[in-house]
């Protein structure tokens, strides 16, 4: 007997009807043929269900996901050339799940069904889904890994979510099926993401990002004010751009609620990335140069460098006299800020110290630097507000330190709710003023 070969074409209910097919209720006799022999069928899907001239762009056929309209529609071939649907008893029409078709072969034959059958274009305008492969995967499998990758095991997921263990983990096993990856490393503490599973929930939380926006962006076509806007800010934007900003908001936009978090930079990027924050506001940076992302720039301001007034190098002349000692970072100490620091010192000739604390925290680091006579750059206005009750003074170096640059960051591609361009709004009229205040040449807003 030749190697039974499937052409698989999809139509919608109605061309089924038409064309007198109905649902089997179990597997072709050419599928049961071939799960005895062992051979796999080949597969082949068509561009119309009457059609059998292959189109030459072929997908994986585990890339063919189940729709609630169309059928599969299966025709053998046993080495006589494939027939028209409708033509024998072994032409069958079942829902349209790929992985249905795979459990109906033997083992032996499903691998190598894998990798012989291909899938070409899509057939009938109701399956104008699938025109490109899709995934099939539900939110709630988009929550289940979100939650199992932020807890770090399916207990604690599961509890976070009101499910049981084996619900989440039979979820969980549903998307590494879908998407035929190994999302989490099972271990004796818990489980992490692989590198594919990483890939897949950042994917993942920015869909869910996108629907907590779009319920954001109805609220307010609807009239009612509602839903939130989410930011990210470094130390300087959140003591002199936001206070402002946030009440000048408040008095425009009523009703919406603001969430505020002081991440490190990189990781707000990341999280900006995936729809977990609608605005960044921090150290321009290189990343923000990509093609996702996007930035306008609100205020360029002099740099400093700083210790305490009880340091022994309090009254050095040159950034040579401090590459010995205690350096600290005001933000992140990674990423672009890390080359920026790195270029002061490189421009001028000179080794580059060391890093050894960064912080978020202005309070917090100004404590730190007077404890350990640690050297810090700083804001010049920030420095100018201190006073000398700050113990806090400026080292008089002679080199002229690159300015600082603080941007807006956004995505690329991606329109901000209405709430979210308000709060950008009041963003850009706060900067306006505080470069008129300090003096600097930054572009208007």
């Amino acid at each position: 007997m030749a190697t039974s070969k499937a052409a698989i074409g999809l139509a919608g209910m109605a061309k089924s009807c038409q064309a007198g097919l109905r649902p089997s209720r179990g597997p072709p006799a050419a599928w049961r043929r071939s799960r005895r022999s062992g051979r796999p069928c080949r597969a082949e899907l068509l561009p119309r269900v009457t059609d059998f001239d292959l189109s030459t762009r072929p997908f994986p056929v585990t890339a063919l996901r189940s729709c609630s309209q169309p059928l599969l529609h299966v025709a053998f071939e046993d080495g006589e050339g494939t027939r028209r649907p409708g033509g024998t008893s072994a032409r069958r029409a079942i829902p349209a799940r790929p992985g249905m078709f795979m459990r109906q072969m033997s083992p032996g034959c499903r691998n190598g069904a894998r990798n012989d059958m291909r899938l070409y274009g899509v057939c009938s305008h109701a399956c104008k889904s699938l025109m490109f492969p899709n995934l099939t995967m539900k939110l709630s499998h988009i929550q289940a890994i979100d939650a199992v990758a932020d807890a770090g095991s399916i207990r604690s997921a599961a509890r976070a979510l009101g499910k049981t263990q084996s619900a989440l983990t039979k979820q969980v096993r549903q998307v590494e099926e879908e998407t035929g990856l190994a999302l989490f490393l099972r271990t004796s503490r818990g489980v992490i993401p692989t590198e594919a599973g990483i890939a897949v929930l950042s994917r993942a939380r920015s869909i869910q990002a996108e629907l907590t926006h779009l319920d954001d962006e109805v609220a307010t076509l609807r009239g009612t004010n509602s839903g939130a806007v989410r930011v990210s800010a470094g130390p300087l934007a959140a003591e002199k751009i936001l206070p402002r900003a946030v009440a000048r908001f408040g008095r425009v936009v009523p009703g919406v609620d603001i969430t505020i978090s002081s991440d490190m930079f990189g990781d707000a990027l990341k999280s900006l990335r995936e729809g977990q924050h609608d605005i960044v506001i921090g150290p321009h940076a290189e990343a923000a140069q990509a093609g996702d992302i996007k930035h306008e720039t609100l205020l360029v301001t002099e740099v400093v460098v700083i210790t305490s007034a009880s340091a022994p190098h309090a009254a050095a002349t040159s950034l040579g006299d401090l590459t010995h000692c205690y350096w600290a970072m005001m933000g992140d100490a990674a990423g672009n800020p890390k080359q920026r620091f790195q270029e002061q010192f490189r421009r001028h000739g000179l080794s580059v110290p060391r890093i050894r604390l960064a912080s978020e925290s202005r309070l917090g680091l100004l404590a730190l630097m007077r404890e350990l006579d640690a050297v810090c750059t700083f804001p010049a206005p920030l420095l100018n507000e201190l006073g000398p009750e700050s113990g806090i003074v400026r080292i008089p170096v002679q080199e002229r330190l690159l300015p600082l640059t603080i941007s807006m960051v956004t995505r690329a591609g991606k329109s901000l709710t209405p709430a979210a361009e308000q709060f950008a709004d009041c963003v850009r009229h706060r900067s306006g003023v505080l470069r008129r205040e300090w003096g600097d040449q930054s572009p208007s807003a």
